[in-house]
């Protein structure tokens, strides 16, 4: 009876592993067309574009892959296609040729609250030409006008300009016009 049972707990404990049951920090596949995705990558969108200073802002095109990890929360692994989109008072217009694929784990805690965002890995396409592995790496706690400067997210155009509508309480200056 001891050797039943020491060799069915053997068993056990070899085809475990292998079985369909995601071991503790292990990346699992997820289908990234499910409602769990789309409601994490709309989370990362709003994160991404709450801290940009111009009017152009991220949308999402599509999630082509996605995978997540249990860990103290979730981690979700997203490889999505953005649009860079400028937008006005009223409405919103795609920029052309600014299409970006992006590589993101999403930390996202019990709670389902974003708490870590970071971007692996970034191909953008600009005018064309494919940029490939562009370094982009972003923690929501520190982000501010100093780390978007060396992210090369403020140009200094529009440094100057919102510098500008600050000094006049909300008008834009006419350049020209002195």
């Amino acid at each position: 009876m001891l050797k039943v049972m020491f060799t069915f707990c053997i068993i056990a404990c070899l085809t475990l592993p292998f079985g369909s049951i995601p071991m503790l920090g292990e990346y699992t596949a997820i289908p990234p067309n499910s409602t769990e995705v789309k409601a994490v990558a709309d989370q990362v969108i709003a994160k991404l574009n709450e801290h940009r200073y111009d009017v152009d802002l991220y949308a999402l095109v599509k999630v082509e892959a996605a995978e997540k990890q249990l860990v103290h929360g979730f981690n979700y692994r997203l490889m999505m296609d953005l649009q860079r989109r400028s937008c006005g008072i009223y409405k919103c217009e795609n920029i052309s040729g600014s299409e970006e694929t992006v590589v993101v784990v999403a930390y996202i805690d019990f709670l389902g609250t974003l708490q870590n965002l970071k971007f692996e890995k970034r191909s953008a396409k600009s005018d064309g030409k494919i940029e490939q592995n562009v370094p982009w790496n972003i923690k929501i706690e520190a982000m501010d006008a100093e780390l978007l400067k060396k992210m090369n997210k403020v140009q200094s155009d529009t440094e100057n300009y919102v510098v500008k509508i600050a000094e006049i309480g909300g008008r834009p200056i006419d350049d020209d016009a002195k």
